[in-house]
C-alpha cells in the first residue's frame, strides 16, 4: 500500500509539473518587486524597453575605415537574421536628421565657425567658381588657388576644399574611362557632410578610436532555460563569416545577456559532467561498502521519488522555478542519499544479529530512525531559515530546498523500508539473504582510547590557527567566476582595458529636455573625478546651443543666395582642358617634394593625397591621348551633368545653412527609441570609466550616481543591490541556521550537553574551514556562499546520529566503530558529489566544490575524530551516568570478530 501509494503521488507530481511549472529564467524573477530599487528598473524596462544589447567588439587596429566596413558587414549579416534579431545599431548616418544635421553637437560651434569664416573670407572666389561651366576653367581655378597663402584659412575648410578638388578629379577618371559617376549631390555629401574618420559618418566608435561596436538586440524567450541560445548561435555563424570575409579581423561579442548565455553553457556542461563522474564514484562507493547495489538502488529510487514529489509540491505552492530555486534537485541529490545510507547500515546491522526482516525494519527506525529524523529536520530547518532574508530567489529556494528535505526524509523513513520489506522478502522467499557484513572503517574504534591525544593534536593547531587567523577575502568581481576562455569573457575585458565604455550603464529618466540639462551637469564633476566615462542622452543629437549655430549659418546663407549659376555647356576645347591638367599636375608635383624634403610624419596623409590626385590626372591624360574623341564626348557629358546639377546643389546647400532647430521629435526612430519614450520622457545614460566587475570600483559608481539622483537606475546598480542582498542573506541564513538547529537539537535530545555535543562537529568544523581556506588560495564569493548553509544542514547530521548512538548504547567505542563508519560513508558520497565540480571550466562552480569538499573533509574530522574524544571526556569527567564497567570497556583495545569485515 506505501508503495503504491508513493508509485502514485510521484507520477501524478510528473503530470502536474510537466503541465503547470514554469521555469522562468529572467533574472528580475529573484529579487522581490517589494525593494525600491527593483521596482524603479523594472518602471524604467517598461518605458524604455530592454536595454541590455550584445556587443560586437571590433578592434580597429589602426585601421578606423577597415573597422567600419567590418561593421557594416556585420550589420548586414544580422540584420538579414530577421527571426532572431529585433534591432541591430551600428551607425546613426547624419543624412537621417534631414537638413538639420549641422545642427548636431558633433559639429562643434568652432568647426561651424570655420565654415561660415571660410564663405566669407572667400566670397569672391565662390561667385567666381558659381560662374565656371567649363571643366578647363575649374582646374584653373584649383591650379591658382592650390598654393595660395592660407594662413588665415581655417584647416577644416581647406580639407574640404582639398576633397573636392580630390572627388572632381575622381569623377574625371571615372568619366574618362566610361565608368559611372556619382551625382554632384552626392559628391558634396561627401566633401562637407562625411568626416575623415568613420565616427564623424555615425559610426559607433569608442572615443579613443581603438573599438567599433556593432549593438545588437536578439529576440529573447524568458520561457526557456537558454534564453537566447538560438538567436546566439546564429549571430555567432554570421559573425564567423564576416571573419573569413575580413582576413585577420579581431572581432567578438560580448555583453551580459552573452555572458549569462555562455555562463549557463558552460555550468550545464560542468555539472552534466560532474553528474557523471559522482554517480560512477557513488556506485563504487556503494558497492565496496555494501557489497550489494540491490539496496542503495533501493536508495536511489526513493531519492528519485522525493525529487519528483518535490517538483510536485513546488507546482502547488509556488509554481514555478527560478535559475536560483531549480539547483533543488542537485542538492537533494548529495543530502537526501545520506538518510537512506544511515538506514540501510543500521538495517543491515540488526538484519545480520535477527535475521528477521521486519523485526530489523522496525528496530532500525526505533534506533537510528530518531537521529535520522533529527538530521532531517535540522538540515530542513536549515533550508527554512533563508525564507526570513530579503532577497525573494534566496528566500524560494530555501522553501523549496527545506521542503525536498522534510519529503526525502519522510520517503526515506516510510517509503524505502516498505521497499526493502517488499523486497528483502520475495529474496529470502527463493534464498537465505545472507546480508553483508558490517561497514567498517579501520582504527575509528581506538578514537576513544587515545582522546586526549586527540584532543591535544586537534585542538592546539586550532586555539594557534585562530591566533593567526585575519579572515576570509570575499570576491565580489562576478566575471572572475566565468570559465576566463570564454570569447565573451576576453571582449568585456578588452572593452574594460581599451575604452571609457562599458556594456553596463547608470540611467536616469527624467521628464523635461531642462531635466536632462541639469543631470548632464552633475555628471560632469564625476566624469572629471574619473567615476564616469561617456554620457548618452538626447543632447547628443539635440544641442542646446542651436539658436547660436542657425544665425551663424545664417551669415554664409547670406552670401549663397545672390550667387548667380553658369548655364551648363558641352563645348571643351581639348588643347585648354590638357594645358589645365598639366598646370594642376605641375603644383601637386611642386608640393610632393616639398611635403618630402620636410619628411615629417604628420604629412603621410597629403602625400597619400597628392599620390591619387597624381594616378587621377595621369589617368584623364592617358585617356585624351588614346581616344581623344571619345573621351572628350564623355567628359562633356560628365560636364552638363555637373553644371545641370549645380542649381540643386545650390538649393541644397541653402537648406542646410537654413536649418530649423531640432526637436526631440525630429530624431530618427533609432535614436528615438533609446532616449524618448512613448509616454515623452528622457533618460540619460552614464557609463563607469573603471571596471564596474571590481566590487570597489562598482561602490564607487552606484554611490556616485546615486548621489546626483536617488532615482538612478540600471544594470549596475541592480547588480550591486542584488549582490549585496544575496551576501548578507547567505550570511544571515547561515546565522539563523546554527540557531535553529540549536533549538531543535534541544528539543529532541531534551539536554543542553547532549545539544552541544551534536553542535561539536559543526562547529570545529566550521572553525577549520575558515582558517584552512586562506592557506589554500579560497575566497568566498556568490558562486560558493551558498556553502555555508549547506554546510550547517549536514554538519550537524553525522553529530546527530553519533550522540543518538552513544545515548543508545552508552558506549564511545561502540559508536566509532559502528556509526563513525556509517557517517564516513555518506560524508564520502558528498564529498564525491561536490568534489566531482572542481574539474568544472566555470569558476565560481569550481570554488562551490572546493569549499564544500573541504568543509565535507574537516566536517568529517570534527564528527569521528573529535567528537568521540570529547564524548569520552565528558564520560571520564562524570557528566553522564554511565556504569564504570562501561567505562572501562569502552578504553580497552578489542579485536574485531573474524566475521567482519574491514573496508
Amino acid at each position: 500500500m506505501i508503495v503504491a501509494l508513493f508509485g502514485v503521488l510521484s507520477l501524478a507530481s510528473i503530470v502536474l509539473s510537466l503541465a503547470f511549472l514554469e521555469v522562468r529564467t529572467d533574472q528580475n524573477e529573484l529579487v522581490s518587486t517589494d525593494q525600491e530599487y527593483h521596482r524603479r528598473y523594472l518602471n524604467f524596462l517598461d518605458e524604455f524597453g530592454d536595454q541590455e544589447f550584445l556587443y560586437v567588439v571590433i578592434d580597429v587596429d589602426d585601421n578606423p575605415e577597415r573597422a567600419a566596413a567590418i561593421a557594416d558587414d556585420v550589420a548586414s549579416e544580422i540584420e538579414a537574421l530577421r527571426e532572431h534579431v529585433k534591432e541591430v545599431h551600428h551607425r546613426v548616418s547624419p543624412e537621417a536628421f534631414g537638413d538639420q544635421f549641422l545642427l548636431l553637437p558633433q559639429y562643434d560651434i568652432e568647426m561651424l565657425r570655420g565654415l561660415v569664416n571660410g564663405v566669407v573670407q572667400n566670397e569672391g572666389l565662390l561667385r567666381r567658381f558659381a560662374a565656371m561651366n567649363r571643366l578647363e576653367e575649374v582646374l584653373q581655378f584649383f591650379t591658382e588657388n592650390f598654393q595660395r597663402d592660407s594662413s588665415q584659412d581655417d584647416p577644416r575648410v581647406l580639407e574640404w576644399s582639398s576633397r573636392l578638388a580630390g572627388i572632381l578629379l575622381n569623377s574625371m577618371k571615372r568619366a574618362a574611362n566610361g565608368e559611372k559617376v556619382d551625382s554632384a549631390m552626392d559628391n558634396m555629401k561627401t566633401a562637407l557632410i562625411e568626416g575623415s574618420h568613420p565616427r564623424d559618418r555615425g559610426y559607433l566608435f569608442t572615443d579613443n578610436g581603438e573599438l567599433a561596436f556593432v549593438l545588437i538586440m536578439p529576440q529573447k524567450d524568458y520561457a526557456t532555460l537558454e534564453v537566447i541560445r538560438e538567436p546566439l548561435r546564429q549571430i555567432r555563424a554570421g559573425l564567423d563569416r564576416v571573419r573569413a570575409r575580413f582576413a585577420g579581423a579581431q572581432l567578438g561579442l560580448t555583453g551580459r545577456p552573452v555572458l549569462q548565455a555562455d555562463e549557463m553553457d558552460t555550468t550545464d556542461r560542468d555539472m552534466r559532467r560532474a553528474t557523471i563522474f559522482a554517480l560512477v564514484l557513488v556506485v563504487v562507493l556503494f558497492a565496496l561498502t555494501f557489497r550489494r547495489l540491490r539496496r542503495p538502488l533501493l536508495a536511489g529510487l526513493a531519492l528519485v521519488v522525493s525529487i519528483t514529489l518535490t517538483f510536485g509540491v513546488a507546482t502547488l505552492t509556488i509554481g514555478y522555478l527560478t535559475l536560483l530555486s531549480i539547483v533543488f534537485a542537485a542538492l537533494l541529490v548529495g543530502l537526501g542519499i545520506d538518510f537512506g545510507i544511515h538506514f540501510l547500515a543500521r538495517y543491515q546491522d540488526e538484519l545480520r544479529a535477527s535475521g528477521d526482516i521486519d523485526l530489523s525494519i522496525v528496530q532500525t527506525l526505533r534506533t537510528s530512525g530518531v537521529g535520522i529524523l533529527t538530521g532531517g529536520v535540522t538540515t530542513a530547518g536549515a533550508f527554512y531559515t533563508a525564507m526570513f532574508v530579503h532577497f525573494k530567489g534566496l528566500r524560494e529556494l530555501g522553501f523549496v530546498a527545506g521542503t525536498g528535505v522534510c519529503i526525502c526524509l519522510a520517503t526515506m523513513l516510510v517509503f524505502l523500508p516498505a521497499l526493502v520489506a517488499i523486497s528483502d522478502h520475495w529474496i529470502g522467499r527463493r534464498r537465505p539473504l545472507d546480508p553483508p557484513h558490517p561497514i567498517r572503517v579501520p582504527g575509528l574504534s581506538q578514537v576513544p582510547r587515545y582522546y586526549p591525544l586527540v584532543l591535544l593534536g586537534l585542538g592546539v593547531p586550532t586555539v594557534v590557527g585562530l591566533f593567526f587567523f585575519r579572515g576570509v577575502a570575499y570576491n565580489f568581481n562576478l566575471l572572475d567566476l566565468q570559465a576566463q576562455n570564454l570569447e565573451s569573457v576576453q571582449y568585456e575585458l578588452l572593452l574594460i582595458r581599451e575604452s571609457d565604455l562599458s556594456t553596463w550603464q547608470a540611467a536616469y529618466v527624467v521628464d523635461s529636455v531642462s531635466e536632462v540639462d541639469d543631470v548632464i551637469d552633475r555628471l560632469a564633476s564625476l566624469r572629471k573625478s574619473g567615476v564616469v566615462g561617456e554620457i548618452e542622452s538626447v543632447r547628443d543629437f539635440v544641442a542646446n546651443d542651436q539658436q547660436r549655430r542657425v544665425d551663424m549659418l545664417g551669415q554664409a546663407a547670406h552670401l549663397i543666395v545672390p550667387l548667380q549659376l553658369a548655364a551648363p555647356t558641352n563645348a571643351i576645347d581639348l588643347d585648354k582642358l590638357t594645358g589645365a591638367l598639366e598646370g594642376l599636375l605641375d603644383r601637386v608635383d611642386t608640393a610632393q617634394s616639398q611635403l618630402a624634403r620636410e619628411g615629417e610624419d604628420a604629412y603621410d596623409g597629403a602625400m597619400s593625397m597628392l599620390a591619387s590626385w597624381v594616378e587621377d590626372i595621369e589617368t584623364v591624360q592617358d585617356r585624351l591621348m588614346d581616344e581623344p574623341e571619345a573621351t572628350l564626348a564623355r567628359l562633356a557629358d560628365f560636364q552638363v551633368a555637373w553644371s545641370s546639377e549645380q542649381s540643386d546643389l545650390r538649393t541644397k546647400l541653402l537648406s542646410i545653412l537654413q536649418p530649423r532647430p531640432l526637436t526631440p521629435d525630429d530624431l530618427p526612430d533609432l535614436v528615438a527609441r533609446r532616449f524618448v519614450s512613448e509616454r515623452g520622457r528622457f533618460v540619460v545614460y552614464a557609463y563607469p570609466r573603471k571596471d564596474i566587475w571590481d566590487e570597489t570600483n562598482m561602490h564607487e559608481f552606484v554611490t556616485a550616481t546615486q548621489g546626483v539622483s536617488d532615482q538612478v537606475t540600471g544594470t549596475p546598480l541592480e547588480v550591486y543591490e542584488s549582490a549585496r542582498m544575496m551576501k548578507a542573506g547567505f550570511v544571515s541564513a547561515a546565522l539563523y541556521s546554527v540557531t535553529l538547529v540549536f533549538l531543535f537539537l534541544l528539543l529532541d535530545f531534551r539536554s543542553g550537553i547532549y545539544a552541544v555535543l551534536a553542535m561539536v562537529p559543526l562547529v570545529m568544523g566550521l572553525t577549520w574551514l575558515l582558517e584552512i581556506m586562506p592557506l589554500f588560495g579560497l575566497s568566498f564569493n556568490l558562486a560558493n556562499f551558498f556553502a555555508l548553509p549547506i554546510l550547517i544542514g549536514c554538519g550537524v547530521d553525522g553529530g546527530v546520529h553519533i550522540v543518538h548512538r552513544f545515548q543508545e548504547t552508552h558506549s564511545t567505542r561502540e559508536v566509532s566503530k559502528t556509526t563513525c563508519s556509517a557517517v564516513c560513508l555518506s560524508f564520502v558520497t558528498t564529498i564525491a558529489g561536490f568534489g566531482c565540480l572542481m574539474m568544472a571550466q566555470h569558476r565560481g562552480v569550481t570554488s562551490l566544490g572546493q569549499v564544500m569538499a573541504l568543509g565535507c573533509i574537516v566536517v568529517l574530522g570534527a564528527t569521528v575524530f573529535f567528537l568521540p574524544a570529547v564524548i569520552e571526556l565528558a564520560v571520564r569527567f562524570g557528566a553522564f551516568k554511565v556504569d564504570a564497567d562501561e567505562v572501562a570497556e569502552s578504553s580497552m583495545p578489542r579485536s574485531e570478530p573474524r566475521e567482519e569485515a574491514s573496508v
